[in-house]
C-alpha cells in the first residue's frame, strides 16, 4: 500500500515538473523569415495592418502572432523583404 503511494506521489511530481517546464520556452520569440508569404502561409503570422512607406513601391506590413509583433518591410521596385521583431 506504501509502495503504491509513493508511486502516485512520484507520478504527481513529474506531471508537475513537465507542465511547469513547459513554461520556460513560453516568451521564446516564435519563427520568421524575410519572406512575408512565408511568414503567413508556413509560420502562421497574420496581417494586422498594411501602410505605405513613404518611398515609392515600398510597403510596410504588420503582423501578429500570440503576443508577437513583427514588422515587415515590403520593398517591389527591388522586390526585396525585410522582416524584423521590434
Amino acid at each position: 500500500m506504501q509502495t503504491l503511494f509513493n508511486m502516485k506521489k512520484l507520478l504527481g511530481i513529474v506531471v508537475l515538473g513537465l507542465l511547469w517546464s513547459g513554461n520556460a520556452y513560453s516568451n521564446e520569440a516564435p519563427y520568421y523569415e524575410n519572406s512575408l508569404n512565408t511568414n503567413i502561409l508556413e509560420y502562421g503570422w497574420e496581417i494586422v495592418s498594411k501602410t505605405d512607406g513613404g518611398l515609392v513601391a515600398t510597403e510596410i506590413y504588420t503582423l501578429k502572432k500570440n503576443n508577437w509583433t513583427l514588422i515587415c518591410n515590403v520593398d517591389t521596385a527591388q522586390i526585396t523583404t525585410i522582416c524584423a521583431l521590434p
